[in-house]
C-alpha cells in the first residue's frame, strides 16, 4: 500500500455513548439571549469601561445622519438645478434673453426717442386769418408726443372772442391738432356810429370797421343809437350782451326772407323794442323779447306765468318772433288784396295783432 494514500484516510471515529445529540456534535445548544427594547436599553445602566455620556456621543452622529436627510435632499436638488444651468447653451439663453432685451429697448425707444417729438401743427375748422395767426404764435412743437401739456395753449386761443370752442391734441407720432370751432356773427348791431359783430350767444366778436370780414351778409342789422343792449357803454370784443336780444333779431331777419317780406334795417328802442318798415311805408312793431314770448304763449295756450317770465330763453324768443313776423305778413297781404294802407301794424298782442 502506498504510504501517501494510508495518510489521506480519515481517522476512525471515536465511539458514541447512547443518547448523545449526533448532529451537533460540536455546537454549543446554549440559547440567544431576547433582543431588547429601546426602553431597556436605555435604562441599562453603562458598562464597565466607558465614562458616563460616552454611549450618548457615540449614538449622535446616527441622530444627526437622520436629521441630516431633508438637507441632502436640498443640496441634490440645487446640484441638480446646477447641473441643468450648466446644461443650458449659450444659444439657448441667448434665445431665452432676446425678447426682454427687445421689450426694454421698445421702452427706451418709446421714452427717448425723437421719432415722437411733435415737429407738425395741423389746424382745422376754420379759415380765419386771426385765429389762423393765434394758433401758429403758440409753442406747440418739440414736446415728447406722449408728454405734451397743452392746456396753456388751449387756452390762449380760446380766449378770443372769434372762437367758440378750441381743443388741442396729438396725432401720433408728431402732430399736435389744433381744433377751432369759429364764433360766426349773427347780428350786426350798430350803437354810436360803430358796427359790431355779435354771435349767437350774445358775445361781441369784433368791430367790422376794424375787421370788415366780420360784416356778414346773412347776418341782422340792428341800429341801437341808444346803445341800449350794452347799456349805454361802448361795447369791446369780448363784451356780452343779452343773448335774447340776438336770436330775436336774427329769427325776425330769417322769417322775413321765409314770407318773401323786405324789411328795412331793424331799430331797437326803449319804447317800442324792435321795429322795421315794410315796403309801402308802413311801421311794424315787435317789440322786445319778452313781447314775443308772450305771442308764443298766446298763440299755444300756454300758461300766463310763461309770458310775463323775465328772463325768455332764446329759443322760445325765436319761436314767438316767427310768429309775429308771420302775423305781419298776413296782414300786408290782406291790405295789399283789399287796396288799403296802414301806417302801423303793432304784432305785440300776440294771436290778436291790429293795424292802422
Amino acid at each position: 500500500m502506498d504510504p501517501r494514500r494510508a495518510s489521506r484516510r480519515p481517522a476512525p471515529r471515536a465511539p458514541y455513548a447512547a443518547g448523545e445529540d449526533l448532529a451537533t456534535p460540536t455546537m454549543s445548544a446554549t440559547p440567544r439571549a431576547p433582543r431588547r427594547t429601546r426602553q431597556e436599553a436605555a435604562d441599562e445602566p453603562p458598562r464597565a469601561g466607558y465614562r458616563v455620556g460616552e454611549e450618548a456621543l457615540a449614538g449622535a452622529p446616527a441622530r444627526r445622519r437622520r436629521g441630516a436627510a431633508p438637507a441632502r435632499l436640498a443640496g441634490r436638488a440645487i446640484r441638480a438645478a446646477g447641473r441643468r444651468l450648466r446644461r443650458v447653451s449659450p444659444m439657448r439663453a441667448l434665445a431665452l434673453a432676446a425678447p426682454l432685451v427687445a421689450v426694454l429697448a421698445l421702452l427706451l425707444w418709446l421714452s427717448f426717442g425723437s421719432y415722437w417729438q411733435v415737429r407738425h401743427v395741423r389746424i382745422q375748422g376754420t379759415d380765419d386769418a386771426t385765429l389762423l395767426a393765434l394758433a401758429r404764435a403758440q409753442r406747440l412743437t418739440g414736446c415728447d408726443a406722449f408728454r405734451c401739456e397743452f392746456s396753456a395753449a388751449q387756452r390762449a386761443i380760446a380766449a378770443s372772442p372769434r372762437a367758440q370752442a378750441v381743443s388741442v391734441s396729438v396725432v401720433f407720432p408728431d402732430t399736435a391738432l389744433v381744433s377751432i370751432t369759429p364764433r360766426p356773427p349773427v347780428a350786426l348791431w350798430t350803437a354810436q356810429g360803430q358796427t359790431w359783430a355779435v354771435g349767437a350767444d350774445g358775445v361781441v366778436v369784433g368791430s367790422t370797421q376794424r375787421d370788415p370780414s366780420l360784416a356778414r351778409a346773412d347776418a341782422a342789422r340792428v341800429d341801437d343809437p341808444a346803445e341800449l343792449a350794452f347799456a349805454g357803454h361802448t361795447p369791446q370784443p369780448g363784451s356780452r350782451m343779452n343773448p335774447a336780444l340776438v336770436a330775436m333779431a336774427s329769427q325776425l331777419r330769417i322769417s322775413a326772407l321765409a314770407v318773401g317780406l323786405q324789411l328795412s334795417t331793424l331799430r331797437y328802442s326803449a319804447q317800442d323794442g324792435f321795429t322795421a318798415r315794410a315796403p309801402d311805408g308802413a311801421l311794424i312793431i315787435f317789440g322786445s323779447p319778452d313781447d314775443a314770448q308772450a305771442t308764443l304763449a298766446d298763440a299755444t295756450g300756454a300758461a300766463p306765468a310763461v309770458a310775463s317770465t323775465s328772463n325768455p330763453s332764446p329759443a322760445s324768443v325765436a319761436r314767438g318772433a316767427r310768429i309775429q313776423m308771420e302775423a305781419a305778413s298776413a296782414i300786408l297781404k290782406r291790405l295789399a288784396q283789399t287796396g288799403a294802407s296802414a301806417s302801423v301794424i303793432d304784432v305785440r298782442w300776440g294771436a290778436h295783432p291790429y293795424y292802422r
